[in-house]
């Protein structure tokens, strides 16, 4: 007999993207770098697709850029809408 699981998600991968959400951010604050933000918003926006749980690794995400990212990164207007539209992307169906 099989049975159904009444889950549609499965929520294996979702603890892989959350240690590269944090690794990536962690990266990030020690060497000011964009490319570890971009990475972070990417596997933040990827989490999303995989369990709706993943919201609250998004709004960790989003803490952080409010609190621990300086102003000069969040103030580069190409910057942030480079990390904005990678992040939209990723909520794309």
């Amino acid at each position: 007999m099989i049975n159904y699981d009444r889950s549609a998600w499965n929520p294996m991968p979702v603890p892989l993207v959350s240690i590269g959400v944090v690794t990536f951010l962690v990266l990030f604050s020690r060497e000011r770098r964009t490319l570890w933000l971009f990475l972070a918003t990417v596997f933040a926006g990827f989490s999303l697709h995989l369990h709706p749980n993943a919201l609250f690794l998004v709004a960790f995400y989003a803490l952080f850029i409010l609190l621990f990212v300086p102003r000069s990164v969040i103030s580069n207007l190409k910057r942030l809408l480079l990390i904005t539209g990678v992040f939209l992307f990723f909520l794309l169906p």
